[in-house]
């Protein structure tokens, strides 16, 4: 039997991802834009975490000398000054040529103090203390910021931030009539000035920490020990009239590399505006050279193979099943069991387009024969195809066995009539993906080795080289972009036999039912795990669908706060 081989995780890998902008060369892999909607989002759950932070809130006392008529000079004090509850009534967001600004009106503001005066009248000195209450009826307070991409993560700075108080009504309990006028004209306006201070000055730690939060966002997202999306920045942020967009890297790396940022300019490089409605929060784009990254990077970690001893009927991996497409592999071979050796020659291609995605790759099949326990190449196939992967289970196992493979290489059930097989496949090259108008496209090339299980023994017996095409659509899984795809078209060459030559017509029947059968189910199940997309932990996406344009897959929705794991909005 063949040793355990890791699973495949390609053209799942490139049929599922997202982002937005694609343009030239120069432009970022992955773009997503926040909408006024979006904006309006982010402000209303910024304002109301602000509002519920900033409370209790202590202001510094404050002492004054007051001259009060007939009395003289008195000493007053206001002290444990606390801000007890601030109610919004509105807020508003908008985006400027070099930030955003906040704004928000606070309908009502509650306070407590003490007070407490001296004075000294001939020899005596004069004292008195209480409490107050102050209501100030209007409040505006608002913050501009900016961001610029530093080292590929996003640095936020404050170019202003101011708070204005318009009525405030100061209630004091107990005390004469003298002393509540002069309290009142003496600090009211201190008061006022103070409050703003501390509510300004509280805003502003709550942008440092906002700032803390965005440097702090990972540079990669690893998806598994062989590969990670690098999420570094490319460039400033972009302000427009009612949207902010981010641009980011988005090719992927291995995932043992540090990512790093590489800063891009965007000569004569456009923004193109969402399709569809233009009332969801969140657009992310993600072009062809992400998808093409994935696929080169699991080849050259050469992921893209696997050996095939187990397939639902297995009388197809003996030789016996194969007596007739191949005679002289059963005659040398009688009864001998088989493996299907399956590897991409190049890396798979995806294109997007309109509507659609393909993929397309070229295989090399193998076939092995189990001779005495070695295993014996006896013939191999190419196929324009995708993916690499050692199978040794199908929905047919009797097809993993040379007596369900007399007729396709009748030399394969003469030698080893009845033996079982194992079919080895891999990608001999990257797999390429195509986005275009509501289509994705996906292409890889593979090597199928037959080999068969001779008495235990892996005997490779033929190759086949087989080039794949794929073409699926995305969809979006909770915060995971998923999708689906069916087989298109292959072709395949016979590029290897040790059992003779093989009936082409049979071969391709052959040849269709392990993509539909084997291929296609595989990768279909890895597109339905589906891959995260790049959402900050702690929100998730909602009412999402996809559109796929020229050499492009867009993804719109709307975004939730779901609270627990983002620890700048939980503090």
């Amino acid at each position: 039997m063949a040793a355990a081989a890791a699973p495949l995780p390609t053209l799942p890998l490139l049929l599922l991802l997202l982002t937005f902008l694609s343009a030239a060369s120069a432009s970022p892999h992955i773009s997503a834009v926040i909408s006024q909607s979006g904006l309006d989002f982010v402000k209303d759950l910024l304002v109301s975490r602000a509002a519920e932070a900033i409370v209790p809130l202590e202001v510094p006392d404050i002492e004054r000398s007051v001259s009060i008529p007939v009395i003289g000079t008195v000493d007053m004090v206001a002290s444990g000054i606390v801000l007890h509850g601030v109610a919004v009534d509105d807020s508003t967001v908008a985006v400027g040529d070099d930030g955003i600004v906040v704004a928000a009106s606070l309908s009502s503001v509650n306070l407590t103090m003490g007070w407490s005066y001296s004075y000294s009248a001939w020899v005596v000195t004069i004292s008195d203390s209480g409490n107050a209450s102050i209501q100030v009826d209007g409040m505006d307070v608002g913050i501009s910021m900016g961001m610029k991409n530093q080292n590929g993560s996003l640095k936020l700075f404050v170019t202003e931030c101011g708070c204005n108080m318009k009525s405030l009504d100061i209630s004091l309990n107990g005390g004469a009539s003298w002393f509540y006028q002069g309290f009142v004209d003496g600090f009211s306006n201190h008061i006022r000035s103070s409050v703003e201070n501390a509510i300004t000055k509280k805003i502003m730690e709550g942008a440092s920490k906002l700032d803390s939060f965005l440097g702090s966002l990972p540079k990669k997202i690893d998806v598994d020990s062989i590969a990670a999306m690098n999420v570094t920045f490319v460039s400033d942020p972009l302000f427009k009239s009612s949207s902010v967009e981010f641009d980011i890297d988005g090719l992927f790396i291995p995932s043992d590399k540090t990512a790093v940022s590489r800063h891009m300019h965007f000569r004569g490089v456009k923004y193109v505006p969402p399709l569809g409605s233009s009332s969801k929060m969140l657009w992310i784009s993600l072009d062809e050279d992400v998808f093409n990254s994935v696929s080169a990077l699991y080849f050259k970690a050469g992921s893209l193979q696997r050996m095939v001893d187990k397939i639902p009927d297995q009388l197809f991996l003996n030789t016996a099943s194969w007596r007739f497409l191949i005679p002289r592999l059963y005659q040398k071979y009688p009864n001998d069991d088989m493996l299907l050796n399956i590897s991409a020659t190049s890396p798979p291609s995806v294109r997007i387009n309109v509507g659609r995605i393909d993929a397309a790759v070229d295989l090399d099949v193998t076939v092995n024969v189990l001779d005495f326990d070695e295993i014996v190449p006896v013939a191999c196939i190419s196929v324009a195809g995708s993916l690499q992967r050692m199978v040794d289970k199908i929905p047919d196992q009797l097809f993993l066995n040379t007596a369900s493979w007399r007729f396709l290489i009748p030399r394969l059930y003469q030698k080893y009539p009845n033996d079982d097989m194992l079919l080895n496949i891999s990608a001999t090259s990257p797999p390429s993906v195509r986005i275009n108008v509501g289509r994705i496209d996906a292409a890889v090339d593979l090597d199928v080795t037959v080999n068969v299980l001779d008495f235990d023994e892996i005997v490779p017996v033929a190759c086949i080289s087989v080039s794949v095409t794929v073409s699926g659509a995305a969809v979006v899984s909770g915060n995971n972009l998923a999708g689906r795809v069916e087989l298109d078209y292959f072709s395949f060459t016979l590029k290897w036999s040790k059992v003779g030559k093989l009936h082409t017509f049979i071969v391709q029947s052959v040849m269709q039912i392990l993509l539909k059968k084997l291929f296609v189910p595989y990768v279909n199940s890895y597109l339905k795990r589906g891959f995260p997309l790049p959402i900050i932990k702690g929100f998730s996406i909602s009412d999402a669908y996809i559109l796929t344009s020229q050499s492009r897959i867009i993804v719109s929705s709307d975004v939730a706060f779901i609270g627990g794991h983002t620890p700048y909005l939980s503090q």
